[in-house]
């Protein structure tokens, strides 16, 4: 993988579980573990909210009421997505084409499941909240909005956003550029 000391390719990283894995032991080793293992621990629990959030909307294994948006060569189709369809690694082997949208995320708005709440008060006990474990190095106004958020019980998938950016900041600015040598 070819790097450079932007953000584009620490997202490489961080989306790459193979590489993300190097990251990890930098960090563990550079004494910052717990902003990767936070990284890891939030979006796991958004794709556990969004998993649950596609269970409530379609909860069976019929599809034919799905539509996706896909791109042709000339223009934009809505196609059904075919329940007898295999799973697949690339979205182009179900349309031989790029998918350009399927789901809208409609951002602050996506509620936490009630079953899910528990992991996300765990998250900010860990985290979060001043002393904790593994606490991170947040702005106060951050580590504010995360606890008030979780206190007053707004649970929403995006609560720890503020925090993952400031996470992915320090990453790319105090870890990430001694990762690029090895």
């Amino acid at each position: 993988m070819n790097l450079a000391l932007n953000m584009e390719s620490l997202w490489r990283v961080l989306s790459d579980p193979v590489v993300f894995a190097s990251l990890k032991e930098l960090a563990a080793r550079d004494f910052c573990s717990e902003q990767t293992i936070f990284l890891e621990e939030v979006w796991t629990l958004k794709n556990k909210v969004l998993g649950e959030r596609a269970k409530a909307h379609f909860p069976t294994n019929n599809l034919s009421s799905i539509k996706t948006f896909v791109e042709t060569s000339d223009s934009l189709e809505l196609r059904p997505v075919s329940s007898s369809s295999k799973p697949t690694s690339k979205l182009t082997d179900l349309y031989g084409s790029p998918i350009i949208c399927s789901i809208v995320d409609d951002g602050d708005n996506i509620v936490v499941p009630h079953a899910l709440i528990p992991q996300f008060i765990a998250v900010c006990d860990v985290f979060i909240r001043p002393g904790s474990p593994m606490e991170l190095n947040l702005s106060a106004i951050v580590r504010r909005q995360c606890i008030d958020s979780i206190e007053t019980r707004n649970f929403s998938v995006n609560v720890f956003n503020g925090a993952l950016d400031q996470v992915v900041q320090s990453l790319f600015l105090n870890t990430f550029p001694k990762f690029l040598p090895s």
